[in-house]
């Protein structure tokens, strides 16, 4: 696939976003980061979810049992997200060390 200009300014412009995150969420304590990562990822779910619903006209998780938004985000996921945050968290500083 080649690389366009547009993908260029993405890929920048994610640079920019997730090392202003980073710098921003690091100083706070472990389980404040991870309450945040927690609405970060929901967010991301019901966005790309929606974004898949709207265009195909079905998404590929869809929840109807439990405590459930729209049938793409499940409450009672929360603490997983929680603990997934900061494992991302883990596997980016690995990478980060590892290709610098």
């Amino acid at each position: 696939m080649k690389a366009t200009r547009f993908t260029a300014s993405c890929r920048f412009l994610f640079y920019i976003l997730h090392n202003l995150a980073n710098n921003l969420i690091r100083p706070l304590h472990w389980y404040l980061r991870g309450m945040l990562w927690v609405p970060i990822i929901w967010l991301v779910e019901l966005g790309t979810g929606g974004l898949i619903r709207t265009i195909t006209g079905t998404s590929p998780v869809i929840y109807r049992d439990g405590r459930q938004i729209t049938g793409l985000i499940r409450l009672d996921m929360a603490p997983l997200w929680f603990v997934t945050g900061l494992l991302f968290e883990q596997i980016h500083d690995r990478l980060v060390v590892k290709y610098r």
